[in-house]
C-alpha cells in the first residue's frame, strides 16, 4: 500500500510538473506571436521552391502516370526501361508548348484590349456623365452624383498623371531597384521550382517510398492504414475537382469567347478569358465576370448590345452549369450550394482568391471526415445500446432459473 501511495504521489508529481512546463511554453509562444509568425515567414519564403515545385509535380503526376502506363504497354524494352523519363518529358513538353502558344498569340492581344480600354476610360467617364445627367429628377438619380463622380475620375487621374509617376519613380528608387532584384530572385526560384518539379516527378515512387517507411516507424500499422486511405480519398476529391474546374473553366471561356466575337462584343478574347478564369469559383465567379462584361459592352457597344450578351451568357453559364459541367464534374463532390457558397465566403475571407479556388474541395474533404466520424459513433452507440438490450433480455431468464 505504501508502495502505491509513492508511485500515485510521483505520477501526480511529475503530470503536474509538465502541465507546469506546457503552460509556460504555451504563455511564452501567445506572448511571442509575431516574431515566430515572421520566423516562420521567413522559413516559407526560403523553402517556397520546394513548394512550388511540389505542388507543380502534384497536378502533372497524374498525366504523367497515363503517359508512362501507354509506353509500358508498347512492350519496346527500350521505352519500357525509360517509360518514367520519356513521360515526364513528354508532359513537360507539352506545357510548355502550350505556354508558348498563349503567350505568343494570346497575351498581345490581352495587352491590345487593355491598352485600348486604359486609352477610352475618358469617353466611358463622359458616357457616365451623360447618363447620370439624364438620370436627374427621376427616382434613381437619389442613388447617383455625377459631383461624386466627377471628384473619382479627377482623382484617377491626378493618380494616374505623367508628372505623379515621375515625382513616384524619384522618390522610388530604392524600391525600384528592391524590385528588380527580387524579380530576378523570383526568376532563380522558378527555375529551382521547375527542378525540383522534375525530380518529384522522376522519383516519385523512391519519395513515396521513403515517406512510407518513415511513417511506419512512428504509427502503428492499422492507424497508417486508415491515414493513407483518407489521404487516397482526399486527393481523389481535391485533384478531380481542380482538374474538372480547370477543364469547365477552359471550354466555357472557349465558347464565351466565340459568342463574345459572334455578337462583335469588344475586347472578346480578353472578356471571355476573364470569364473562363472566374468560372472556377463557383456561383459568384461566373456572375461577377457576366456583370463586368455586359457593363464594359454597355460602353462600347450601347445598350442593345449589352442586354444581349447578358442573355447570351446568362444562357451559356444554364447550359454550362446543367449539361456541361455535371459531365465533368460528375457528382464527386455532392455538396449542398449553401454549404458551397459558406465555404467560399468564408475561404475568400480568410485566405483571398486562393481560398475562394481550394476552398470548395475542402469542404467536401471534411464533410467527408464528419460522416465517417458520425458513422463511427452512431456504430458504437448501437453495438452499446444493443449490448444493454441484451442484457435486459436475459435477466428474467436468469432469476427465473435461479
Amino acid at each position: 500500500m505504501v508502495t502505491t501511495k509513492k508511485t500515485l504521489n510521483g505520477s501526480l508529481w511529475k503530470e503536474g510538473l509538465a502541465f507546469i512546463i506546457a503552460v509556460l511554453v504555451i504563455f511564452r509562444i501567445i506572448s511571442n506571436v509575431e516574431p515566430i509568425f515572421a520566423v516562420l515567414r521567413n522559413f516559407i519564403s526560403i523553402i517556397s521552391p520546394f513548394l512550388v515545385g511540389t505542388a507543380i509535380a502534384y497536378f502533372f503526376s497524374r498525366p504523367a502516370d497515363r503517359v508512362e502506363a501507354r509506353l509500358r504497354n508498347t512492350k519496346v524494352p527500350f521505352l519500357v526501361k525509360r517509360a518514367r523519363g520519356f513521360s515526364v518529358l513528354t508532359v513537360f513538353l507539352i506545357a510548355v508548348a502550350i505556354i508558348a502558344l498563349l503567350i505568343s498569340y494570346g497575351v498581345p492581344i490581352i495587352v491590345s484590349n487593355l491598352l485600348d480600354f486604359t486609352n477610352q476610360i475618358g469617353i466611358f467617364y463622359e458616357m457616365s456623365i451623360e447618363f447620370i445627367n439624364g438620370l436627374n429628377g427621376s427616382w434613381l438619380g437619389q442613388f447617383f452624383s455625377s459631383d461624386s463622380l466627377e471628384s473619382i475620375y479627377n482623382s484617377m487621374l491626378e493618380a494616374f498623371s505623367f508628372q505623379n509617376i515621375m515625382v513616384q519613380i524619384g522618390t522610388s528608387a530604392i524600391s525600384i531597384i528592391g524590385y528588380l532584384i527580387s524579380m530576378t530572385s523570383g526568376i532563380i526560384n522558378a527555375v529551382i521550382s521547375l527542378i525540383i518539379c522534375l525530380y518529384m516527378l522522376i522519383f516519385k515512387e523512391s519519395v513515396l517510398a521513403l515517406l512510407d517507411r518513415v511513417a511506419k516507424v512512428f504509427i502503428k500499422e492499422q492507424r497508417l492504414n486508415d491515414i493513407k486511405s483518407y489521404i487516397r480519398k482526399s486527393n481523389h476529391i481535391f485533384y478531380q475537382f481542380i482538374s474538372a474546374q480547370f477543364l469547365d473553366a477552359c471550354v466555357l471561356g472557349t465558347l464565351a469567347t466565340i459568342l463574345l466575337a459572334m455578337l462583335g462584343v469588344e475586347y472578346a478574347v480578353t472578356l471571355g478569358l476573364l470569364l473562363g478564369i472566374c468560372n472556377m469559383i463557383p456561383y459568384f465567379g461566373s456572375m461577377f465576370a457576366s456583370i463586368l462584361t455586359a457593363i464594359i459592352t454597355l460602353f462600347t457597344g450601347g445598350f442593345q448590345k449589352a442586354l444581349l450578351t447578358a442573355v447570351s451568357l446568362l444562357v451559356l453559364q444554364q447550359i454550362d452549369g446543367n449539361f456541361i459541367g455535371p459531365r465533368i464534374m460528375g457528382d464527386a463532390l455532392n455538396l449542398n450550394p449553401m454549404l458551397i457558397i459558406f465555404s467560399i465566403t468564408i475561404g475568400g475571407a480568410y485566405f483571398g482568391i486562393i481560398g475562394m479556388f481550394v476552398s470548395v474541395p475542402i469542404a467536401a474533404m471534411l464533410k467527408m471526415f464528419l460522416n465517417d466520424f458520425l458513422t463511427i459513433r452512431e456504430k458504437k452507440l448501437m453495438a452499446a445500446k444493443k449490448a444493454v438490450q441484451d442484457e435486459e433480455t436475459k435477466l428474467p431468464d436468469f432469476i427465473s432459473e435461479a
